[in-house]
């Protein structure tokens, strides 16, 4: 008799795999970074400045990232499942959070620009705190619409675009204006650059030294992810690379936004180019990382054919 198999939870089990992991993290942080820098600094690729991004691809984008994540959710179903709603939320919501780099940009700006020294640290926390508060609210919202819906795909769909264009539309906007609101009250002004590229040693040893943080995220998520994937190991690698392109919004940021760069034509895909390639590393690395380094758990209740 054919019984269903419950997802084959893996993990990395023995010291010595958890150092080469922990050398491993630093390594593609620092190789993943090192393709945006490499393009940014020493090959003459702009900055992709999003401000003439319409409001509608911005939010296509919010609705492919919400259904990425949501579909995340789902294949994590066999983990986040055992939490109350809560505690399934701060999980993702955080893991969301860190994979966009937040704590990062708030380490990189205070260093650039001096900011725990002149006291300008509380200026870059405040214009940073409506970015996290959205990622985090996307996580959560993926996990709710995942855990209440997923049986019904068209309701999934509604769901997403719905959830999508209201916090692009509304939760976003009222965030940035709590934000403004709050640094005009504190008489805040936005702090200079102290620092300007090419940066000396020190600053790109926090500018590579905190890209550990997504880093760290994107194991946390392969860790969650594969054991719900199908198929074999390099499809679960090929899968999670794109997932997290994905969620990164980097397929639409090349595919879509990029269009609207105010650069000539190949400079505004090299522009959004070297961060899907930076995520691209990150995330097949981490993928590879995981398929040769990680062993499956056997657990009590788990049924094979």
């Amino acid at each position: 008799m054919t019984q269903a198999i419950k997802p084959q939870e893996r993990t990395i089990q023995s010291p010595r795999d958890w150092i080469k992991l922990a050398i491993l993290i630093c390594v593609i942080a620092i190789l993943s970074l090192g393709a945006h820098d490499m393009a940014i600094s020493h090959m003459g690729v702009p900055y992709p400045f999003e401000n003439h991004v319409p409001l509608l691809a911005q939010i296509v984008g919010q609705i492919i990232r919400i259904g990425s994540m949501t579909y995340a959710c789902h294949l994590a179903s066999w983990y986040l499942d055992q939490f109350s709603m809560p505690i399934a939320v701060a999980i993702f919501g955080l893991l969301i959070v860190m994979l966009q780099g937040t704590l990062r940009d708030f380490v990189v700006t205070c260093v650039v620009t001096d900011g725990m020294l002149n006291g300008s640290w509380l200026f870059t926390l405040i214009t940073l705190l409506p970015r996290m508060l959205n990622n985090f609210f996307n996580g959560a919202i993926a996990v709710t619409i995942s855990r209440s819906t997923l049986s019904q795909p068209w309701v999934v769909a509604a769901a997403v675009v719905g959830v999508a264009t209201f916090g692009r539309l509304v939760f976003l906007p009222i965030l940035l204006k709590a934000a403004d609101w709050i640094v005009d009250v504190l008489n805040l002004t936005e702090p200079p650059e102290v620092y300007l590229p090419p940066y000396d040693f020190h600053v790109y040893m926090y500018i590579y030294g905190t890209f550990i943080e997504p880093t760290i995220s994107s194991f946390g998520l392969v860790y969650l992810i594969w054991p719900g994937l199908k198929g074999s190991s390099n499809r679960h690698v090929l899968a999670f690379t794109v997932l997290i392109l994905l969620i990164r919004g980097r397929v639409v940021a090349l595919g879509l936004f990029s269009f609207w760069i105010q650069e000539p034509w190949v400079m505004a895909f090299a522009a959004e180019g070297q961060f899907f390639a930076e995520d691209l590393i990150m995330a097949g690395f981490t993928g590879l990382t995981w398929k040769y380094l990680s062993k499956p758990v056997e657990r009590e209740g788990v049924l094979r054919i």
